[in-house]
């Protein structure tokens, strides 16, 4: 396919010559970066010629015979020898560019997304598969383009002769759009923040708490990085930043700086600008913001409502969509060759419309079901290095939108273990045999090793969290699949988020197991060499018929023991003078108590959907399901940080 923008364009506001050229200037992304280098993304700089400036700027997306596409590309490129000698892809500045740009992209890890001074390709991630994600200079060229807000930029420095101009390459890194966030600050004050995903509501951003602790580091970042920065936007007397928060609202990431205004095009979002000025011309140094001026995307009035993407109308057909993501078994390019040879029929196939009947519509059914083949998959993988090496990728790709069953990094695992066995999980994982299969001899051996020694305390742990991969994986596998929760307001499936929460538990617990892993290594005892047991299997074959009781015994019980014996866990190995295995107990437990959080959370979405109390269905597992009862000691601070409320396991 030869792509070629538009060329009946929307006319555009000239916003250079509606506002000041000063504040532009100031919001370029060279400009800023050397002050803020250490709160935000990782940039390297490519300065274009300018042969290579009106390259980009022509049209048509002919690419350079040197630069190669990444698989991620949804469309087949013509190069300059295909296309004749009416592109300028082929010139030699032009090579040289392409040169550069794979130099930048090895030295930030491989993989990127480009900028230039304010713009970025936003509008043309139809054309690598949804992603801005870019792996070779191919994928850069492509994106910027097929990119019309990138062509209005290169076009308003056309008659430029003094700014040069140059793409940004920033280090890529996954980022979730429920924690973007854009502030409006005058008079060195933020006067106003807003959710910059408008297209969904996400419910732990309604949390008053939450939001609080978020307001709080957004103000700190700006009052002990951003403002001190001296960095040229930040001088101005207003000024418009977009940023980052990392989980649990730990960490501000500075991602861009905007002019003030709508003569700058710069979306108020949440806001108005007329009401935005009005909070300006109030600021002043002793002003502080409060939560009614953090907007975030909600169910009221006052939070805002739904909007539609405003890149939407950007995109490539749906039917090219559809065929990316291998709808019906068949991929973009088996669809190209049937269409050459003739063979393609387009017939509907009712097990879709079977899918959505119980229920209602599931928008999300094909990856599901990519999802939970691949989490099958792992399961009947018996190498537990390997299983935490798939993990690993197969979140990746999942995060990224880029899992794909077949092709992909899971194929010789597929071809392994048969299709057969892959269309229901095992009722136990695979795991590496055992010379000794005696269960109650195996536990009696482990109980002395694990009291006698430090091996045998790492290796306890380093068993705990490769069981803990299967347990991830297992939820994922066993209900996830075809699972309706029936309610008060009709029949609910469990929502992508579910599955969005556990793959990425899974996979950080594949990087506590190959920490630990490490460590048994280290003081020559490698994971293996000692005795283990199937015990930590048991809760979740006493649990495989209810969800609830399962996230109550894994997650709420055996997840949050764990958080009790972070402390005395600790000592033993300050005993120990083991300082390298208590960094790696330290890094793990903020994520293990997310863990349990997840748990928590998922619990009160299964009791709201049926109309419960979420105690009840904590109660009714813990006396059908649990022997013993809960005993102390309990770690409350950490169990706080769960979100579990202390009536659950505190007697009165």
């Amino acid at each position: 396919l030869l792509l070629a923008r538009t060329t009946q364009r929307r006319p555009r506001a000239d916003r250079s010559a509606a506002m000041s050229r000063e504040a532009l200037d100031a919001c370029a992304l060279e400009r800023w970066y050397p002050y803020l280098r250490r709160h935000t993304l990782k940039t390297r700089f490519v300065q274009l010629s300018p042969v290579a400036l009106s390259y980009l700027s022509e049209d048509g997306v002919t690419l350079p015979p040197k630069a190669e596409v990444s698989s991620m590309s949804t469309v087949s490129l013509r190069t300059s020898k295909a296309c004749g000698n009416d592109s300028l892809a082929g010139h030699e500045q032009v090579a040289a560019l392409v040169d550069e740009l794979d130099e930048a992209i090895s030295a930030l890890g491989g993989a990127v997304f480009p900028k230039l001074r304010w713009s970025a390709p936003r509008d043309a991630t139809w054309a690598t598969a949804g992603s801005a994600k870019c792996l070779s200079a191919g994928d850069v060229l492509l994106l910027l383009k097929s990119s019309e807000i990138v062509l209005h930029e290169l076009e308003s420095q056309e008659d430029s002769e003094t700014v040069s101009v140059a793409i940004g390459l920033r280090k890529w890194c996954s980022m979730r759009p429920c924690n973007d966030f854009r502030c409006f600050c005058a008079a060195g004050r933020v006067v106003g923040i807003s959710q910059r995903d408008l297209g969904k509501s996400y419910s732990f951003l309604l949390d008053e708490d939450y939001r609080d602790r978020l307001l709080q580091t957004i103000l700190s970042a700006f009052e002990h990085a951003i403002l001190p920065s001296h960095a040229p936007p930040v001088q101005l007397e207003r000024f418009v930043v977009d940023v980052y928060v990392t989980t649990e609202a730990k960490r501000v990431v500075v991602v861009d700086f905007s002019p003030w205004g709508e003569a700058a095009a710069t979306d108020p979002l949440l806001f108005t600008w007329p009401e935005l000025d009005g909070l300006a011309a109030g600021a002043s140094a002793a002003s502080e913001l409060d939560l009614e001026h953090l907007r975030v995307v909600g169910e009221t009035e006052q939070s805002g409502t739904i909007l539609r993407n405003p890149f939407s109308e950007f995109r490539a057909p749906l039917e090219t969509q559809l065929l990316q993501n291998g709808v019906s078994g068949v991929s973009f390019m088996d669809f190209m060759k049937m269409c050459k040879a003739g063979g393609y029929s387009d017939t509907e196939s009712g097990e879709e419309e079977a899918e959505g009947q119980a229920g209602g519509e599931d928008a999300d059914a094909s990856a599901k079901q990519r999802i939970i083949k691949a989490a099958t998959a792992i399961l009947l993988t018996p190498d537990p290095f390997e299983k935490a090496r798939l993990s690993s990728v197969v979140y990746g790709a999942w995060e990224d939108d880029q899992l794909q069953c077949t092709p992909g990094p899971l194929s010789e695992a597929f071809e392994a273990i048969g299709e057969q066995a892959l269309q229901e999980p095992p009722v136990a994982p695979a795991r590496p045999s055992a010379p000794d299969t005696d269960p109650d001899a195996l536990r009696s051996k482990f109980r002395k090793i694990k009291l006698g020694n430090r091996k045998g305390l790492l290796h306890s742990i380093a068993h705990a969290e490769s069981y803990a991969i299967d347990l991830m994986w297992d939820l994922i596998a066993r209900f996830g699949s075809g699972m309706v929760v029936e309610g008060e307001e009709g029949a609910r499936r469990l929502p992508i988020e579910f599955f969005n929460d556990f793959a990425e538990a899974a996979a950080e617990e594949a990087r506590h197991f190959l920490a630990w892993c490490g460590r048994l290594e280290a003081i020559g005892a490698p994971y293996g060499s000692l005795p283990t047991h199937d015990g930590l299997w048991e809760s979740a074959a006493q649990t495989a018929d209810d969800l609830a009781a399962r996230l109550v015994i894994v997650h709420c019980i055996h997840e949050a023991r764990g958080l009790d014996t972070f402390q005395s866990t600790r000592e033993k190995l300050q005993r120990c003078q083991d300082d390298e295995s208590i960094r790696v107990l330290e890094q793990n437990v903020e994520e293990e108590v997310q863990h349990v959080r997840k748990g928590v959370s998922w619990l009160h979405w299964l009791a709201d959907t049926r109309g419960m109390d979420a105690r009840e269905l904590f109660d009714r597992a813990l006396t059908e399901r649990f022997v013993g009862g809960l005993k102390p000691p309990f770690n409350l601070e950490l169990r706080d940080r769960t979100r579990m409320p202390r009536s659950w396991y505190l007697k009165e």
